[in-house]
């Protein structure tokens, strides 16, 4: 299982680096919509913190635990939607799910509680998830078709990172089992992955209505100007011509 473990965050963290990659190539083709390039770097970020938890044993708590957390909560928080929208960003918003986990993790309570400390966690990821999912919510007047799909993922991705450890407590197996454990541990680990894959390219689809909403606005603006309707047309033109002169008869 230690194989299966260690080829799963491999390819986690391969996902994220080439998915942020993806979405920074795509930045560059187009810099008008600079929420594409925030996004790309949180999933540069979340490589990173995948890439020091899987250091766990080998270095300091403090790297693999500590400054992987705080990372990886940046990162859920780096998401560009408030850019997408419009609005300014936030920099105590970014770093608040970070600072939060920083200063409660060196509290005893935490220190001797494991479920705890991971309750916190999912409860920092699932806040930055659906704040987003309200970010992009707030935006519904500009009529993108993709928004209400990533709208449903990102909330629903919200809703499983919460209940993930309350589930492992109700449902009827026990993680003494170390198959069914481990079997669970895929289960959600490949569920993050599918997250991750529809969260990015649901992204790119946003940006590219928005990229095809703001030429037909320019293309609108530009076809009142009689020169551009002559360049284009020239039966326009003619008209222009004769219409104005026909009124003056």
């Amino acid at each position: 299982m230690q194989f299966g473990l260690d080829t799963l965050l491999t390819m986690t963290i391969d996902i994220e680096a080439m998915l942020g990659l993806l979405l920074l190539f795509a930045w560059v083709q187009n810099t008008s919509i600079q929420a594409v390039a925030w996004w790309g770097f949180a999933y540069l970020l979340r490589a990173c913190s995948i890439f020091l938890f899987g250091l766990y044993g080998t270095v300091s708590d403090l790297i693999t635990i500590d400054l992987a957390n705080a990372i990886l909560f940046i990162s859920f928080a780096l998401t560009g939607a408030r850019v997408f929208g419009g609005r300014s960003v936030q920099p105590l918003a970014l770093v608040a799910g970070a600072a939060l986990w920083l200063l409660a993790s060196r509290t005893p309570f935490l220190i001797d509680s494991q479920n705890v400390r991971v309750l916190l966690g999912s409860g920092i990821i699932t806040a930055y998830t659906w704040l987003t999912a309200y970010e992009f919510w707030r935006g519904r007047d500009d009529p993108l078709i993709s928004r209400w799909p990533m709208i449903l993922v990102l909330g629903a991705y919200g809703a499983q990172v919460l209940l993930h450890n309350p589930l492992n407590a109700i449902l009827p197996w026990t993680t003494d089992n170390y198959l069914i454990s481990s079997a669970w541990l895929t289960t959600i680990s490949f569920g993050t992955l599918l997250f991750t894959i529809a969260v990015a390219f649901l992204f790119l689809a946003i940006a590219k209505e928005r990229n095809e909403s703001r030429q037909k606005i320019i293309t609108a603006r530009l076809w009142r100007w009689p020169s551009i309707r002559a360049a284009r047309d020239p039966c326009h033109a003619v008209e222009d011509e004769v219409v104005p002169a026909a009124k003056r008869c």
